[in-house]
């Protein structure tokens, strides 16, 4: 699951809603003007199952109820004012979709609330609270022991924080705007931000930075309109780790958004990240049968190896999701397919995986367009010396495999490749003996070498 196309307005519904209790009116036309423009878009791409949800603002105001009502005739589609659990549910569920196997717990801040859900947890224990930047700010809040002092308070409250989590998953967009600041500070190299992981004490120390640099302009060309109260939002997140006594704080480009479109298909229990792959790369039929027959051929070389990444289940899962990729860069020029296919699957909208093995996938597709590909130094180092040699004996398996049987899964599954002692044999039917050509055998050859072995053909 990826956005063909995204827009976000942000209109500031909530905006003077603790001083008035009714929504913003400048918001209100902001809001409004933006679905009269999302209808007209859904309307031309010829969309007809549309869903359309308010938050915390709108299911607080007095004048809630009259937004939704206005909201619905002008965008053509009923207009659901979701409770706070149900809110903290469906971000939960996007998050969900978005990490494999998550575990921890999901705190998604908006403009006026914060809602905390437990994954795995039932359906009707979740939390909210007033928490959002435009909440506190109603508070006339200035110091940072006050806002600490306010947060803390309403935090003393929750079952969640008091229960503990090892992992937080952070979904919002404030809080996407404080991780590219840490990313800035830390010079961290991969600027990805869905996965992107953060310690208590960079959270804290980041946390510092913003509070001493409210008023640089480099805050604003980060944070935009969220630069005035992302010391805010800063705070709430340090108190939320501190409190939680969190070991690690995730950031999540998955929310609501995903939450919602995960229960309209169905896609609770699906592996978002093979399913994705298929989407993204648009891959026929016959090139998903390729890829499986490709993962089968190179697999069973490394079964009897410990794996690179805690489990053979987890490496698996990556060698497989590289394998969907291997003809990414098939139509660049074959002098800079090896760069492009490393920085599409770097850079692509893969979902379910963490940094380091967004890395691997990327660094098994440039190995597998040319055996004199390197990762670059700064994301090398994310990995271990075990999950880089890996990432490049599976890279040579998938240069093999390929160039063997012409990308056809038809001729590929009918051979294999087995390490018998200190050779690294590929076995083929007699009658296709004319396919092991000059080049096969040097990339047999190639493969063997990185897996310190011998090369040998058994014809059967």
């Amino acid at each position: 699951m990826y956005p063909t196309f995204n827009e976000k307005v942000m209109a500031g519904l909530g905006r003077g809603l603790i001083e008035t209790g009714a929504l913003s009116a400048p918001g209100r036309v902001l809001a409004l003007a933006a679905l009269a423009r999302f209808r007209s878009i859904l309307r031309g791409l010829g969309v007809s199952s549309v869903r359309v949800v308010a938050t915390a603002a709108v299911r607080v105001a007095s004048d809630g109820a009259a937004f939704a009502r206005e909201a619905t005739q002008i965008v053509g589609a009923d207009l659901s004012i979701l409770s706070g659990l149900d809110e903290g549910r469906l971000s939960a569920l996007g998050v969900a979709t978005g990490f494999h196997e998550p575990q921890g717990v999901v705190a998604d801040l908006g403009g006026s609330s914060l809602e905390l859900f437990e994954l795995g947890d039932d359906d009707t224990n979740g939390e909210t609270h007033m928490l959002g930047p435009l909440a506190l700010n109603g508070d006339n809040l200035t110091d940072e022991a006050e806002i600490r002092s306010r947060v803390q308070d309403i935090l003393a409250g929750s079952d969640k924080v008091a229960g503990r989590f090892d992992t937080l998953y952070a979904v919002g967009g404030a809080w996407r705007a404080f991780a590219k600041i840490a990313m800035r500070e830390e010079h961290y190299p991969l600027r990805v931000l869905h996965g992107f992981s953060l310690s208590t004490e960079l959270v804290n120390k980041t946390t510092s930075y913003i509070l001493s640099h409210q008023h640089d302009k480099s805050l604003v060309d980060i944070a935009g309109r969220r630069a005035s109260k992302l010391h805010l939002t800063a705070i709430v997140l340090d108190e939320l780790t501190q409190l939680g006594c969190a070991q690690q704080v995730v950031i999540s480009s998955y929310g609501l958004r995903e939450g919602l479109v995960a229960e309209h298909l169905g896609l609770a229990t699906a592996d978002s990240l093979a399913d994705g792959l298929a989407s993204f790369g648009g891959l026929s039929p016959s090139e998903q049968n390729f890829s499986a027959q490709l993962y089968g051929f190179t697999r069973s070389v490394f079964s009897e190896k410990s794996p690179a990444f805690k489990t053979w289940e987890v490496e698996n899962r990556l060698h497989e999701a590289a394998c969907l990729l291997v003809d990414s860069a098939g139509r660049y020029h074959p002098d800079h397919r090896h760069d492009m296919a490393f920085e599409k699957a770097l850079y692509a909208p893969l979902s379910g995986v963490s940094h380091i093995e967004r890395i691997f996938i990327a660094a098994t597709l440039g190995w597998r367009y040319s055996r004199r590909f390197t990762v670059p130094k700064s994301l090398s180092q994310l990995l271990t010396s075990k999950q880089l040699r890996r990432a490049r004996q599976v890279g040579h398996a998938m240069r093999l495999g390929t160039v063997f049987s012409g990308q056809s899964g038809n001729i590929l599954s009918l051979a294999k490749l087995e390490k018998q002692g200190e050779r690294l044999v590929l076995c083929l039917p007699r009658r296709d003996a004319a396919m092991v050509s000059e080049t096969v055998e040097r990339r047999l050859n190639q493969m063997a070498d990185v897996l310190d072995l011998s090369a040998a053909v058994s014809l059967q």
